[in-house]
């Protein structure tokens, strides 16, 4: 994989608009990156990246890294990790109808309670281009798909312990 955890990527939503996101960990075959208000360039440039908020991502979302490894989108950087929670993720295992806390990574935890379970979605990875849809979206540049509603950055999504 060509990145690693707190890489800046520029993400496209428009010719003229581009998101920052922030990859938040890093699995086997996928990453969960979080992205940022989407800044309009200037001058064919983005924003500093000191004038980007970091303290609250839009969308978090795990994703693939075929639009880092194509150029489409590039590294800019890095910076401290991010400072928001990781989600945790509802699984069930086998013919058991519980539901267990799974992890980003995919370790299966403990038995959740009806709570979690209640609360937590599903573990879902999404493409590179929906994610660039879902920001367009999200600006009112594109229309409004239901599945964008589980990228919601959502700190009720972390689990403080699972195993």
């Amino acid at each position: 994989m060509l990145i690693k955890e707190g890489d800046l990527v520029s993400i496209p939503a428009t010719s003229k608009t581009y998101c920052v996101g922030q990859v938040a960990a890093i699995a086997e075959t996928s990453f969960l990156i979080a992205t940022f208000i989407p800044h309009f360039m200037v001058n064919g440039r983005l924003p500093k990246l000191e004038d980007i908020d970091f303290s609250s991502p839009v969308f978090l979302v795990e994703t693939m890294d075929e639009y880092v490894e194509s150029g489409r989108w590039k590294v800019l950087g890095g910076r401290m990790p991010l400072e928001f929670p990781i989600p945790a993720f509802k699984v069930q295992v086998g013919f058991d109808v519980d539901f267990y806390i799974q992890n980003f990574r995919g370790e299966i935890g403990r038995k959740a309670s009806q709570a979690e379970v209640d609360r937590l979605r599903t573990h879902t990875s999404f493409s590179p281009s929906l994610v660039e849809d879902a920001i367009r979206a999200e600006r009112q540049l594109g229309e409004w798909n239901k599945i964008y509603d589980i990228m919601w950055a959502d700190p009720a999504q972390a689990i403080e312990y699972i195993f």
